[in-house]
């Protein structure tokens, strides 16, 4: 009973693959999971393709179909679901096969986003690069770079150490100009403002926070817990031959309260003589 369950529904899959076949013309999209990485024979030269499996019927798509965009290896995109316009059926000796085109997808994709979206809404978004400052990211298609300043209200040094390449991560729409094809979006539009909590602090208190930077010319900036909200404090005296490092943990005395621009000013107490440290990390988590 199993057996012909799984018959019945592979012979169903086979059926979809078949109508995304005929209407490939009308970038007819559909999507699988990436499951490997196999080397495949198209055109006259052997290219890297990725495996994806559609209930049950393997297909594969060959580098030079996955997208225009530079990227050093595909392995980043196994395990993720992958679009596709279905561009070749093969059907021989009781093996089902199909050949599938990504870049007609994101190019059908796009087409419809630019229709449709509007400000202020959110989409899954997949990383297709990533640098210090900027997540480039693939929204329905659309190729757009989100600036550091709007991927958390954390504060972070280096996007590389936070994001990775063929990861997801939900974004709203900031702004859109349909005309020019320009696009902004955020990830930190989704998150809520640590600064909503800043009448939980009080002026003359202590509070737990983790150095999260350290600037030359701004001075030292603690995350206060638990709400994560930031604060800036001159260089601590008197430090001997003791080092502040990103990670410590520290207590932050508030010594000033800007509720109209949320933000807070104090003083680090220095860590105390033997306390283990959270390491040096440079994104503030």
């Amino acid at each position: 009973m199993v057996h012909k369950q799984n018959e019945i529904e592979i012979a169903q899959a086979w059926a979809d693959l078949r109508e995304a076949y005929r209407h490939r013309e009308k970038h007819y999209v559909i999507e699988a999971q990436a499951i490997g990485l196999e080397k495949l024979q198209y055109g006259e030269k052997m290219q890297d393709a990725l495996k994806v499996y559609y209930k049950g019927i393997y297909g594969y798509i060959p580098v030079s179909l996955v997208d225009d965009y530079e990227f050093s290896s595909l392995q980043s995109f196994v395990g993720s679901t992958i679009q596709f316009v279905v561009e070749k059926l093969f059907d021989e000796n009781d093996s089902r096969l199909f050949l599938g085109n990504r870049k007609k997808a994101l190019d059908a994709l796009a087409v419809k986003f630019w229709r449709k979206a509007k400000a202020g809404q959110d989409f899954e978004a997949y990383v297709s690069g990533v640098d210090k400052y900027g997540v480039y990211l693939l929204v329905e298609g659309v190729r757009v770079r989100m600036e550091r300043d709007d991927y958390s209200y954390d504060f972070v040094t280096d996007l590389r150490e936070e994001v990775d390449i063929g990861s997801t991560m939900d974004v709203r729409v900031m702004h859109l100009d349909k005309e020019n094809k320009r696009l902004d979006v955020s990830k930190k539009a989704l998150e809520r403002d640590p600064r909503d909590f800043i009448l939980e602090y009080k002026r003359g208190g202590f509070y737990l926070g983790t150095i999260v930077n350290i600037d030359i010319d701004h001075g030292v900036f603690v995350r206060l817990e638990p709400r994560g909200l930031v604060g800036r404090a001159g260089f601590p005296p008197n430090l001997g031959k003791r080092i502040l490092n990103e990670g410590d943990q520290v207590n932050f005395k508030v010594t000033d309260i800007d509720e109209q621009r949320a933000r807070l000013r104090g003083l680090v107490i220095i860590p105390r003589a033997g306390q283990k440290t959270r390491g040096n990390t440079s994104n503030g988590r």
